[in-house]
């Protein structure tokens, strides 16, 4: 089966880059997804910044993803920022020249001792075994996590 291994990393200099703070750790559930297929994510976020409730998500797409669909959860916006691409690839209507750069969820304030679930759908390219890494900024009412 061609898998791919799916991360969510704090938004560093680096995409290789883990936080290994005890502060900081947002995840994404089952972290592996077929190559070529379609599949719904959830991003984790486990907690607020230190005792700051979140009120916005952002995550950037990592290149390769065919589509991004958001998920508007109670209570949240949703937005989806977009970005050219070099080379149209083939979309369910023809050709697509532009693909989700970032989602962004803002909202009611989510307690910092409460756990948020963010979902949303991806088009994962066909290239198995490679790491995606999906960088994420966690910003609360003071303060934010990078």
């Amino acid at each position: 089966m061609r898998r791919y291994v799916l991360a969510a990393t704090l938004c560093l200099g680096s995409l290789f880059s883990f936080v290994a703070s005890g502060q900081a750790h947002i995840i994404i559930e089952d972290m592996e997804g077929q190559a070529g297929y379609n599949d719904m994510l959830t991003l984790i976020i486990p907690h607020g910044c230190g005792l700051s409730p979140t009120t916005e998500v952002r995550m950037k797409i990592p290149d390769g993803i065919k589509f991004a669909v958001p998920y508007k959860g109670d209570g949240w916006e949703v937005e989806t920022t977009k970005r050219k691409v070099d080379k149209p690839v083939a979309g369910e209507g023809g050709p697509v020249s532009e693909v989700a750069d970032e989602i962004i969820w803002k909202g009611n304030s989510l307690p910092s001792d409460q756990m948020g679930l963010f979902k949303f759908m991806v088009g994962l390219p066909n290239t198995p075994g490679k790491v995606l890494y999906f960088k994420t900024i966690q910003k609360c009412e003071d303060g934010e996590e990078r």
